[in-house]
C-alpha cells in the first residue's frame, strides 16, 4: 500500500509516543474501533495500556469519537473511534 506524499509528511510532524503510534497503527484498514478492540489488536489485556492514548489522540484531533456501540464483553455502551479524515 502506498501513502500519498502529503500524508507521509503530515504523519512525520505528529510527534507521537511509541504507544500512541501503536494505537494509531491498530486503526490501519479499520473504519472504526472500540477501546477494547484496540487493546485486543495490540495484544494487551490491560485497558490502561491503550485507553489513555486513545483519549490523547482524540484530544489532539488525530482520532475522532464517531459513535457508540454495546460492548460484547461487558454489555456497556462504549465509544467508537476512527482516524479523522479531513475533507
Amino acid at each position: 500500500m502506498t501513502i500519498h506524499p502529503n500524508s507521509a509528511e503530515c504523519y512525520a510532524t505528529l510527534n507521537l509516543s511509541a504507544r500512541e503510534e501503536a494505537v494509531l497503527s491498530a486503526f490501519v484498514g479499520e473504519l472504526w474501533l472500540t477501546d477494547r478492540q484496540v487493546m485486543a489488536k495490540l495484544g494487551s489485556t490491560d485497558p490502561n495500556a491503550c485507553r489513555p492514548r486513545i483519549t490523547s489522540l482524540v484530544q489532539r484531533g488525530i482520532l475522532v469519537e464517531c459513535g457508540k456501540i454495546k460492548d460484547y464483553t461487558t454489555g456497556k455502551t462504549v465509544r467508537l473511534c476512527a482516524v479523522k479524515v479531513d475533507a
